[in-house]
């Protein structure tokens, strides 16, 4: 028997719970030292997934449509569960009122935090509410850890302008900038305020939020244990989009709440942007990571920018981006009305206009990229010649759409769908029976 041979489960949990001693004494004494946060939270993080890889518990994107598997699990969530945060800053003060005035009619001054880089009270929204607008970035200037940093001069310079009325100066600061600084302590502060929420959502205020289709998304979920959900941004570092929509359960913004002060340091001081910075807080100070198997939920583009393929088909649709004022009342148009769940390719209905209309369509297309990532180049067949006829027959089987380019005599068949946009070159269509399947599939 090899010395190994006598360890029994009590001296692997004995040996997890020093492990996991070890490493907090170790990200305390990193938190007091110059570190290259980035590079440190990168390869945690691609370890991480190498591992989840490795072992089988990676969550695989599905292939082929399905119904949502939670559609029916408990717990279920209602309205009164969550707390929604709005994110906005002085240099976006029209784009708020927007926001404001098509906000889902549950939504009132008592259920909804606004956080910006400047304090105000403002009259508006459905319920024609005093709104208070609380800065959170002030607290963080005051405090000795972050004065003098980059970001804080900004603030303080933006500030100085609006003081002296010189609002073209004001307007002229990167706000963008300050804004990296506003998601670890705005989910604070909307906890401090509001500990009795079992959800807590923050979004932009250019983000359209269709509340019963959050709802459905949370289904299944112990709001009492931590939970991270959101759109995944690109690259290793799995974090959530924050104009798709940031989502904490009660368990998960608990911890980040009694989380150190120094999980800000890096932001403030090295320019972590503000969704990774929230990601990386949560998953350093909570061990709390992104929730992959519910990230088709959230959108982070427009409703002609959402890319609709077999996996998102069937999908609740609960956030898109990108929405600017006169966007947002076509928006509600479109959507206010539909108090149920409303999966991607629901979406896509509400947007788009009869099947009928989408089989030819001249200038316009309505393929995601013309890229092999989604979709690929058909060729002349037994299907039929290299022209628009033959491309539209091309489309077939699992194809969603189909892009004729007479100019370049080329063809794209898509795997994926999207409401379109404008192209003055191509042809473009749906393959109408494979959408009619889908929807099929979707509402059994």
């Amino acid at each position: 028997m090899t010395p190994f041979g006598r360890l029994t489960h009590r001296h692997g949990v004995l040996a997890l719970l020093a492990t996991t001693a070890l490493v907090s004494s170790i990200s305390v004494l990193l938190l007091s030292v110059d570190v290259d946060w980035n590079a440190l939270h990168r390869h945690a993080v691609e370890v991480r997934v190498a591992f989840w890889r490795a072992t089988g518990r990676m969550p695989a994107r599905p292939t082929q449509p399905a119904p949502w598997p939670w559609s029916a699990a408990q717990p279920s969530y209602a309205d009164r569960d969550v707390l929604v945060i709005l994110k906005t800053g002085w240099q976006t003060q029209s784009q708020l009122e927007a926001a404001l005035q098509f906000l889902d009619r549950s939504r009132t001054a008592s259920n909804t935090v606004i956080i910006s880089d400047h304090a105000s009270d403002i009259q508006g929204g459905n319920l024609s509410s005093t709104w208070v607008v609380h800065d959170v970035i002030e607290p963080l200037a005051k405090d000795a850890l972050y004065n003098g940093s980059e970001v804080v001069k900004m603030y303080e310079a933006m500030h100085a302008y609006i003081r002296a009325d010189k609002m073209e100066d004001a307007r002229a600061v990167k706000g963008w900038h300050i804004d990296r600084l506003k998601n670890v302590p705005g989910f604070q502060l909307a906890y401090r305020l509001h500990p009795g929420y079992k959800w807590y959502i923050m979004i932009d205020d250019d983000t359209f939020l269709h509340f019963p289709s959050l709802l459905t998304g949370l289904r299944g979920l112990d709001a009492d244990r931590a939970h991270y959900l959101g759109t995944s941004l690109d690259g290793t570092i799995r974090v959530a989009y924050g104009g798709g929509g940031i989502v904490l359960s009660q368990g998960a913004v608990r911890l980040l709440h009694f989380a150190a002060p120094g999980y800000l340091r890096d932001t403030v001081w090295n320019g972590r942007e503000s969704d990774i910075a929230l990601g990386w807080a949560l998953a350093q100070a909570a061990g709390v990571h992104l929730a992959e198997d519910r990230s088709l939920v959230f959108a982070g583009g427009t409703p002609d920018e959402v890319p609709i393929d077999a996996a998102r088909a069937c999908v609740p649709a609960a956030t898109l981006h990108h929405i600017k004022p006169r966007d947002f009342a076509i928006a509600n148009d479109r959507l206010s009305h539909v108090n149920a769940t409303l999966s991607w390719l629901g979406m896509w209905n509400a947007f788009a206009t009869s099947h009928e209309m989408h089989e030819r369509r001249q200038g316009w297309t309505y393929n995601y990229g013309e890229t092999p990532k989604y979709g690929k180049v058909a060729f002349a067949s037994d299907k039929g010649p290299l022209d628009e006829d033959g491309c539209k027959k091309s489309c077939s089987e699992g194809c969603m759409a189909w892009t004729w380019r007479k100019d370049q005599s080329s063809c794209f068949i898509g795997n994926v769908l999207t409401v379109g946009r404008a192209d003055v070159e191509a042809v473009s269509g749906v393959n109408v029976a494979r959408i009619s399947e889908l929807e099929a599939i979707c509402n059994p």
